[in-house]
């Protein structure tokens, strides 16, 4: 199944606000929202949080869509198989803006609390904050991707390898944002891998037993 609490597809555009979308399951993706198929909805002010799948986006999903999430609450949400446990945004999403979301405390394999993956969404003003990742991108993922990511808290999230960011092949912009206190095993807060050109400005960075890779 796609989408245990919301599924959004074929072209809708609603406005979800308001509402708290807890403790269902997708076999699949989206265990909270899946959102796809050319679907454009405007996310505000909801908690997202308990939710589970087997596949990706355990809190939401997002494929082929332009859709806007701000001021949500993205929280505990697990993925025990795949990536992007609070949030993950896939393939055809350049238009999809994520802004002033708390994204917190949520697991995956890669990209606990979000997952980006051939496309370039902005990420602006959230809190990525607590999230789990095994092994490795535990706070944010970024997988063929070139995404913008500014103005952004990223703290005190865990995982083997990258806790901060996970960069694997992509051309992202990551600019000024705080990156605090993340913590991993090995390797590094910020990794870059497989030909990857990251451009980082204006960035505090700070109290990490890591650095870069």
């Amino acid at each position: 199944t796609y989408g245990g609490g919301i599924h959004c597809a074929n072209g809708s555009s609603p406005t979800v606000r308001k509402n708290v979308i807890a403790a269902n399951n997708a076999s699949i993706n989206g265990g909270g929202v899946f959102v796809a198929t050319g679907a454009n909805p405007h996310l505000a002010l909801n908690r997202i949080s308990n939710n589970t799948c087997q596949g990706r986006g355990a809190g939401v999903f997002l494929e082929n869509s332009s859709a806007l999430l701000e001021t949500n609450t993205i929280q505990s949400n697990t993925t025990i198989a795949s990536s992007g446990g609070g949030l993950h945004i896939g393939a055809g999403c350049n238009g999809a803006r994520i802004e002033r979301n708390v994204i917190y405390l949520n697991s995956a394999l890669y990209g606990g609390g979000v997952q980006v993956e051939y496309s370039s969404p902005l990420l602006d003003g959230n809190r990525i904050q607590g999230n789990f990742g095994m092994p490795r991108g535990a706070g944010l993922s970024i997988a063929f991707a070139s995404p913008r990511v500014v103005n952004n808290v990223i703290a005190g999230n865990q995982c083997n390898i990258a806790s901060a960011i996970d960069i694997n092949s992509g051309s992202p912009k990551i600019y000024h944002n705080t990156m605090l206190a993340n913590r991993s095993a090995q390797s590094a807060i910020v990794l870059s891998a497989n030909g990857s050109a990251p451009e980082l400005l204006g960035n505090i960075i700070a109290f990490h037993d890591n650095g870069f890779a």
